[in-house]
C-alpha cells in the first residue's frame, strides 16, 4: 500500500497550533557563507555522504548547534516574507508577512509564542475564521507541541539526494536534498564543503514558490520571548466560547 503520509519536514508547529485552537502552512525561512559557527561533529564534507539519511542527520545537528539568521520569501500567508533568528541558548524568533496577514513566532524550549492574530488567520486559512478583540491583539498564544524548536526548519530523514538540483548559493557549492509529495516539495541546499549548514531552501505549496536563504552562522542573537502571554486553552475560551 502506497504511504501517502506527508513528510514531518512539510509540516510546522503553526499548523499543529492552529489544529489545536480550532480543536477540530507552512512557516519556514541574510545568508550565504557557512561563516565560524560551531561544527556538526563530523570530519565528512557533505559531498562525500553516500546515504542521504546521515548527511540530513548531520546537518540538522550543525544547524540546531549554531546561531544564525535566515530570510526569504514564504508559502505561508497568502505568500509574502519572512525572516528566522534562531540561538542554541536563546530559542527562535520568526516574522511573517503576507497577503494575509502578519505575525511573529518565538520558541523557546520547545514552547511556543505565537501573536494572537498570526494565529488567527493561520486558522482562517485552514477554513475557520475566528475574530481576536483588541485586547489580545499583542497577546501572545502559548503551547506545547512536543518537538523542539528546530522543527522551524529541520529536515526530514526520509529526504533523498537530487543531484540534478545541485547548485551555489553566494558562490558555495550545494548538495540538494529534496522531499516531495503530491506536488508539495522543498529542495535543501547544503554546503559541500566544512560543516554541512543548510545555505537555502526551495519551497512549492499550493501553486506557490518561495525561497529562503541562511546565514550568519555562529553570530549570536538576542532573543526575547514575549511577556504578554496566554495558554491555547484559555485563548479558546475567549475567542470561540469552548
Amino acid at each position: 500500500m502506497r504511504n501517502t503520509r506527508r513528510p514531518a519536514a512539510l509540516l510546522r508547529p503553526l499548523i499543529v497550533t492552529a489544529a489545536l485552537l480550532t480543536a477540530a502552512t507552512a512557516v519556514t525561512g541574510c545568508g550565504g557563507g557557512s561563516g565560524d559557527g560551531s561544527g556538526s561533529g563530523s570530519d565528512k564534507n557533505a559531498a562525500s555522504y553516500e546515504k542521504a539519511g546521515d548527511l540530513v542527520k548531520e546537518v540538522n545537528k550543525a544547524m540546531r548547534e549554531t546561531a544564525f539568521h535566515g530570510s526569504g520569501t514564504s508559502t505561508a500567508l497568502g505568500g509574502g516574507t519572512q525572516e528566522t533568528w534562531s540561538d542554541p541558548e536563546q530559542g527562535l524568533r520568526m516574522k511573517s508577512s503576507g497577503k494575509a496577514g502578519s505575525g511573529e513566532i518565538y520558541c523557546k524550549g520547545g514552547k511556543n509564542f505565537i501573536s494572537a492574530p498570526l494565529l488567527a488567520t493561520s486558522v482562517e486559512q485552514s477554513g475557520q475564521k475566528i475574530t481576536v478583540p483588541d485586547r489580545l491583539a499583542d497577546v501572545y498564544v502559548t503551547n506545547e507541541t512536543g518537538q523542539g524548536c528546530d522543527a522551524y526548519y529541520r529536515i526530514d530523514e526520509s529526504a533523498t539526494f537530487a543531484k540534478d538540483k545541485n547548485a551555489e548559493v553566494d558562490g558555495e557549492k550545494t548538495v540538494a536534498l529534496t522531499i516531495s509529495v503530491s506536488g508539495t516539495s522543498d529542495t535543501y541546499h547544503v554546503a559541500a564543503e566544512g560543516t554541512p549548514y543548510l545555505l537555502r531552501m526551495d519551497s512549492v505549496r499550493d501553486g506557490l514558490t518561495s525561497t529562503t536563504t541562511y546565514g550568519k552562522f555562529g553570530q549570536r542573537n538576542t532573543i526575547t520571548v514575549p511577556s504578554e502571554t496566554m495558554p491555547m486553552d484559555e485563548f479558546r475560551k475567549q475567542v470561540m466560547g469552548g
